[in-house]
């Protein structure tokens, strides 16, 4: 049983001694720099995938989570590279962007017209299943089409058999 109820001393600062944790606010720049090296590893990823370089493809999409974040600090520290992460922001990001979002549907007319190979990993199918994907569209609108014809006559005559009162 203690003899005294008061708590021991805090230890001293010292090596073994953790520092307190500091809760720091988001940095709103660190996320949008962040977002822009993501942008261009995608890109990166896309284009070596597209010519066939599938393991520099590969290499670049998975090392893109752990090195956007940190080139974003860097950027943080380093004004040439905020400068240049900046930039495209402004002016090179919403063209980048634009490339990106279109490059699957270029892609796949470039596979139409025999420009590349197909390929599944790239979302490029052959140009026959594009084509046979067309053609049972077409049905299907077809299809839809008659039916609607036939309930608009269906509707018609059932209103030319009812006697007028």
């Amino acid at each position: 049983m203690p003899i005294i109820d008061n708590a021991p001393p805090p230890a001293k600062r010292g090596p073994g001694r953790p520092r307190k944790a500091v809760a720091t606010a988001p940095n709103p720049k660190r996320e949008e720099y962040a977002q822009s090296v993501q942008a261009i590893f995608t890109l990166g990823a896309l284009i070596t995938g597209m010519v066939g370089w599938h393991a520099d493809s590969v290499t670049l999409a998975e090392n893109a989570p752990t090195l956007a974040p940190a080139i974003a600090d860097n950027a943080l520290k380093n004004e040439a590279l905020a400068k240049v992460l900046d930039s495209m922001n402004t002016v090179g990001g919403p063209w980048i962007e634009l490339f990106v979002l279109s490059l699957p549907m270029t892609m796949q007319i470039l596979v139409n017209h025999k420009a590349l190979q197909a390929s599944p990993s790239m979302g490029t199918v052959p140009e026959e299943v594009q084509r046979a994907k067309a053609l049972a569209m077409r049905a299907a609108a077809q299809a839809e089409a008659q039916a609607q014809m036939d309930a608009a006559l269906s509707q018609l005559q059932d209103q030319e058999t009812v006697p007028a009162a």
